[in-house]
C-alpha cells in the first residue's frame, strides 16, 4: 500500500513538473511575437486590463482550489460527499462571479478611458467565469494529476496556434483577448466533461449551511492568495494610475523575463520542500547544513543570471521584443534585483521559517512586505514612473528577505547546537 502511495506522489509528481515545464515554454514562444505584433502601447493596454481582472479572479476562486482538494481527498472517492463539495463550491464561485462582474463593469467605465480598453475588459470577464466550472481542486484531490496536464497543455496548444493564425497587427487587440480566455474556457470544459462523465460527479442543490461552510474555511486561503496577487500586480495598478500605456507595455514586457525565470524555479522549491521538511524532523543539523549549501548554490546561480542580464539587456531586449522596447531595457537591473531577492526569500520563508513551523512569523513578514510595495509602489511610480515602479518591486522582496533573516537570526534558526 505505501508503494502505492509513493508511486502515486511520484507519478503526479511527473506530471505537474511536466506541465510547468510547458507553461513555461509557451510564454517563451508566444511574447516576442505578441509584443511585436500589438506594439507597446496596446500591449500595456492588454496588461493594464487583465491586471484589472486577475484581482476578481482572485476573489472568485477565493481559496477554493486548496480548501476543495483538502476535503475531496479526505471523502476518500465517496461519490455522494464529492457531489457535495462539488456543488457547494460551485454555487459559491457562481455567486462570486456576479458580484465580480457587476462591480467590474461598473468600475471599468470610470476607470478605463477609452472605448476599446472596456470592450478588452469585458471580453476578459469571461476568464472569470470560467473560473466557476475549472475543476482543478477536484483532480487534485483525487490524486489524478494526468488529467491536469493533458487538459492544459490541449488548451494552451489550441490557444497558442489561433493566437498565431489570428493575432497580425495591434487593431487586433480585442481577437488576441478573445483567443486569451480560450485556454481557460477549453480548459474548464474539458475538465467538467471529465468529472461528469468519467468520475461523475454531479451538481447537486447545496443548503445554505455548506455554502457557508466552504467560505468560512476558504477566508484564511483567500486572503493569502489575495496578498499574493497584490504583490506580483499592484506595481502595473500603481503604472496605471499615473503613467500611459506605453509605459505599462514597456514596464510588463521587461517584467516578464525575470518572472519567467521564478516560474522555472518553482519546481525546484516544490522538490526541496518535503525532502527539507522530514530531514528537520529527523536529523536538524544535516538540514540546517544542506538549506545552508543550497542557499549558497542558489545565490551563486542568481548572481551570474543578475550579471549576465546586466552585460547582455539591450541584446536580450532587442532579440525578445524589439527596437520598440530598447528604451526600457535598463529596468531589467532592478528587475533582476527583484529575481534574486524572490528566489532567496523563497528559501528563507518557505524552506526555513514554514518547514520549521513559523508560518506565523512568515505571515506577519509577508505582510510587511506588501505594505511596502504598496508605499514604495504608489510614490515612486507618481515621481519616477516605470523606473520607480521597478525599484519598488525590488524594494518589496528586499522588505520580505529581511523580515524573514531577521527572525530567523532572533530564533536562531541556523545555528547548529
Amino acid at each position: 500500500m505505501k508503494i502505492n502511495i509513493k508511486n502515486k506522489i511520484f507519478t503526479n509528481g511527473i506530471y505537474l513538473y511536466i506541465l510547468q515545464i510547458f507553461n513555461t515554454v509557451i510564454p517563451l514562444i508566444t511574447l516576442p511575437y505578441i509584443t511585436r505584433v500589438l506594439g507597446i502601447e496596446q500591449y500595456g493596454v492588454f496588461s493594464k486590463t487583465l491586471n484589472y481582472v486577475t484581482y476578481f479572479h482572485a476573489f472568485v476562486e477565493y481559496g477554493f482550489t486548496l480548501l476543495g482538494a483538502r476535503k475531496i481527498n479526505l471523502a476518500e472517492n465517496n461519490k455522494i460527499e464529492i457531489s457535495k463539495i462539488f456543488s457547494a463550491i460551485t454555487y459559491s464561485k457562481i455567486l462570486n462571479s456576479i458580484i465580480s462582474f457587476s462591480v467590474l463593469a461598473v468600475v471599468g467605465l470610470f476607470a478605463l478611458e477609452r472605448e476599446q480598453q472596456y470592450q478588452c475588459l469585458l471580453i476578459l470577464t469571461i476568464w472569470i467565469f470560467s473560473e466557476v466550472f475549472t475543476q482543478t481542486y477536484i483532480f487534485q484531490g483525487l490524486q489524478d494529476m494526468k488529467f491536469i496536464m493533458a487538459v492544459n497543455v490541449i488548451s494552451r496548444t489550441v490557444s497558442t496556434v489561433l493566437t498565431f493564425i489570428f493575432v497580425k497587427n495591434p487593431e487586433d487587440i480585442l481577437i488576441y483577448a478573445i483567443l486569451y480566455v480560450v485556454t481557460n474556457v477549453l480548459s474548464a470544459f474539458l475538465g467538467t466533461a471529465l468529472i461528469v462523465g468519467k468520475f461523475k460527479i454531479r451538481l447537486t442543490k447545496p443548503n445554505y449551511k455548506d455554502i457557508v461552510d466552504v467560505y468560512k474555511e476558504g477566508f484564511p486561503l483567500f486572503t493569502t492568495s489575495f496578498a499574493s496577487k497584490i504583490c506580483s500586480g499592484f506595481t502595473v495598478t500603481a503604472l496605471g494610475f499615473f503613467c500611459t500605456d506605453a509605459v505599462i507595455g514597456g514596464y510588463t514586457a521587461i517584467q516578464k523575463i525575470p518572472y519567467i525565470l521564478v516560474i522555472m524555479f518553482a519546481p525546484v522549491g516544490q522538490v526541496i520542500y518535503p525532502y527539507i521538511c522530514k530531514l528537520y524532523e529527523t536529523n536538524i543539523e544535516l538540514a540546517i547544513r544542506r538549506i545552508k549549501k543550497i542557499l549558497l548554490a542558489i545565490l551563486v546561480v542568481c548572481a551570474v543570471g543578475f550579471l549576465t542580464m546586466l552585460f547582455l539587456k539591450d541584446v536580450m531586449i532587442r532579440i525578445v521584443y524589439g527596437e520598440e522596447y530598447l528604451p526600457y531595457s535598463n529596468l531589467i537591473i532592478p528587475l533582476s534585483l527583484w529575481l534574486v531577492f524572490s528566489i532567496t526569500n523563497n528559501i528563507l520563508g518557505i524552506q526555513i521559517l514554514v518547514a520549521r513551523g513559523h508560518q506565523k512569523e512568515y505571515s506577519v513578514c509577508f505582510i510587511i512586505s506588501i505594505i511596502a510595495l504598496v508605499i514604495f509602489n504608489l510614490v515612486l511610480c507618481y515621481m519616477f514612473g516605470a523606473w520607480g515602479g521597478a525599484i519598488a518591486t525590488a524594494v518589496g522582496e528586499l522588505t520580505l528577505t529581511c523580515c524573514c533573516l531577521y527572525v530567523i537570526w532572533k530564533k536562531r534558526l541556523l545555528n547548529i547546537n
